[in-house]
């Protein structure tokens, strides 16, 4: 099972190589994104429903719902949303245990 601290350096390596992480576990998807991402496009935590978490500067979008809210005010204000790199978190992924957002 991958930890909070792995789910944390896959996010750093994802905004260095301008890509967006997705991680999931057996169950469920999160997009995760930092404080900054939400920031720079006028979002914050009570725009995102109580399936989100919240660890640090850290965000984990549900999949279903919130990460579209993400990506669609994202893609309203670039030209292109950037790559995807994916995360594999194990049975039962470490986001599960963050505070949720709401």
């Amino acid at each position: 099972m991958r930890t909070t601290l792995d789910i944390i350096m896959a996010a750093n390596i994802a905004k260095q190589n301008g890509q967006l992480l997705w991680v999931h576990d057996a169950g469920h998807e999160w997009l995760i994104v930092s404080d900054d991402d939400l920031a720079d496009l006028s979002l914050k935590d009570s725009d995102f429903s109580e399936y989100s978490y919240r660890q640090h500067e850290w965000r984990a979008l549900e999949g279903d719902c919130d990460a579209a809210v993400y990506i669609n005010r994202l893609s309203a204000n670039v030209e292109n949303v950037p790559p995807t790199m994916e995360v594999y978190l194990g049975a039962d992924g470490a986001v599960r245990n963050w505070p949720r957002m709401n």
